[in-house]
């Protein structure tokens, strides 16, 4: 089946300088972001110390000796980490983002914003 429209319905429009619009990435909306890794991260981060406590118990008593409940120091550890990881994630992925609007915003002021109708020189064919 062929559409009648060749613009894409999933694709942002276009606007008259040839960049698609996007939201623009406010501090509120990348703090947001950051928070959200955060909690992801120490969630997920909690469930695996919790499972270390677990199923073996005796990674963390050799770590931190016989007098400690694994369970809750997996929990504790991973939690913690887990947040850490998240934070350092969404702060990546909020770099890359905006590293990559701002390199659209580049080409499309030079004229090369279709990307892959450029030819090997980088000059639009």
């Amino acid at each position: 089946m062929e559409l009648q429209n060749e613009k894409s319905p999933y694709q942002t429009p276009l606007q008259s300088n040839g960049v698609r619009s996007v939201s623009p990435l406010t501090l509120s909306k990348a703090a947001a972001f950051v928070v959200a890794g955060g909690v992801v991260g120490g969630f997920l981060g909690g469930v695996v110390g919790a499972g270390l406590g677990v199923y073996v118990p005796d990674y963390y008593r050799g770590l931190f000796g016989q007098g400690v409940n694994p369970l809750q120091l997996g929990i504790g550890l991973g939690a913690v980490q887990g947040i850490g990881g998240g934070v350092l994630v969404a702060v990546v992925l909020i770099a890359l983002f905006l590293w990559h609007q701002q390199r659209m915003v580049v080409l499309a002021r030079s004229g090369m914003a279709e990307g892959p109708t450029a030819d090997a020189t980088g000059k639009p064919e």
